[in-house]
């Protein structure tokens, strides 16, 4: 399995990935069964990752997002719950994969586009600081547009 990750870099070292095979539900003739393993199978499309995110998105939906009677008018109140949800959802899940991929380097370099780690002492950084630059503009670019996309979709949804 190493030698197959690291025969995947290109001149600059950077890792190229091959060519993913197409799933059995687009391969001809049709294979009920083996397509049937690939919806249900663990792993496969729908577990672990698919129902993961699933439950994340139930238990916002019926326990983390205002009533939609709420959401007919425009009020801080509940756009400002919505952010706050978002915020800590943002910082729940990236920090777990931050936590898991940069500070406990749990893959090494193996799967890493480019080698490099995050950098520090930088000047091309907002922060000097690749990482804060990252949370800076994940909470006001990434989660803002979201949010706001979101709180317009109730609105329109109530």
């Amino acid at each position: 399995m190493i030698k197959e990750i690291f025969e995947g870099h290109d001149a600059r070292g950077e890792w190229r990935p091959k060519f993913a095979d197409l799933p059995p539900l687009f391969l001809w003739p049709l294979k009920p069964f083996k397509i049937l393993k690939w919806i249900i199978g663990f792993p496969g499309y729908l577990f672990p990752w698919n129902a993961l995110m699933m439950g994340i998105s139930i238990v916002v939906w019926f326990f983390l997002t205002p009533e939609l009677s709420r959401m007919k008018t425009f009020e801080f109140g509940w756009v400002t719950t919505i952010y706050i949800r978002n915020v800590m959802l943002l910082f729940i899940i990236a920090g777990i994969l931050h936590l898991h991929f940069y500070t406990r380097k749990s893959q090494d370099v193996r799967y890493k586009y480019n080698d490099k780690w995050l950098r520090k002492n930088h000047p091309g950084f907002l922060f000097q600081n690749q990482t804060w630059d990252n949370i800076f503009w994940s909470l006001i670019s990434g989660c803002g547009v979201w949010t706001t996309f979101e709180i317009v979709t109730y609105w329109m949804f109530a």
